[in-house]
This record gives structure tokens, C-alpha cells and sequence, in this order.
């Protein structure tokens, strides 16, 4: 996907519609030019929340409308390519970062967002440049 735009609101996400209340979604990316690219839960160009990564590896909170977190990690990988994942537990939402041991890290504590409407799960890129999403699955969260 080619970047447009300044930040995750402007970038023309490629968005689903959930038929589930609580659900999973991942994908592995890797970033190259001067973009920045990411998953997010997005309910319009003003609200969203997620994640992305630029080629130098940072790691960074994308979000507009929601509250941040006092203590959020935004680590810094020596990498361009990364594993995210979301999960919404019925509006209660949770941040991942897949380690290179191949291992589900939480990186923002759980917050809840049932005020906010429909959230759709989306890719998204922004800047100039561009990303590769090598896969994206969505998921069921099963109790």
C-alpha cells in the first residue's frame, strides 16, 4: 500500500466491518521510504486508536479522541518489519507487539471504548513511501 496523507485519519484506511463483539486482528508489516504504517480500530478520521512502525523501528500509539495511557511502551526495534495485534473484548481494547521470539507482548494496558461508536479494524500508511502487510487475519475471540 502506498502512503497518503499525514496520520492514520487521512491516510484512506482499508477498513472491515466487524460481525463480532469481541475479536482479534493482526498482521505482520514492513515499512519502507519515509511512511509510517499500522493497524488501528478506526471510527473516522477524527477517533481512532492502533499502532504503527517507521523504518527506523519506532514504534508508536496512533490515536485521535481517545485517552492515552500515562505509562504506554513505545519501544524502539532495530527493525522495519513487525508483528501487531488488537484485541477487542466486547469494547475493552488491548495493544500487542510480537516479539522476536515470536511472542505476544502487551504494550498498552486494556482500555474501554464503548462510547465511541462503530469501530471497524484497518490497515492503513501514511507519509511518503510505502508498506507490505504480509498478512491479515482476523479472528474470533472465543471465551
Amino acid at each position: 500500500m502506498k502512503g497518503t496523507g499525514d496520520g492514520p485519519g487521512f491516510s484512506y484506511p482499508l477498513t472491515v466491518i466487524p460481525r463480532d463483539k469481541a475479536y482479534e486482528i493482526e498482521s505482520e508489516i514492513e515499512v519502507s521510504g519515509d511512511a509510517k504504517a499500522g493497524i488501528t480500530l478506526f471510527v473516522s478520521k477524527e477517533e481512532y486508536m492502533g499502532l504503527s512502525i517507521d523504518t527506523k523501528g519506532h514504534v508508536k500509539r496512533e490515536q485521535e479522541n481517545f485517552k492515552r495511557y500515562y505509562k504506554t511502551d513505545e519501544p524502539v526495534l532495530e527493525t522495519n518489519r513487525i508483528g501487531f495485534k488488537i484485541v477487542n473484548n466486547e469494547q475493552v481494547v488491548s495493544f500487542f507487539v510480537k516479539t522476536k521470539n515470536g511472542k505476544w507482548t502487551l504494550i498498552q494496558p486494556s482500555m474501554e471504548v464503548s462510547q465511541n461508536g462503530i469501530i471497524r479494524p484497518a490497515l492503513f500508511v501514511y507519509g511518503d513511501g510505502e508498506a507490505k502487510f504480509e498478512y491479515f487475519r482476523y479472528k474470533i475471540k472465543e471465551d
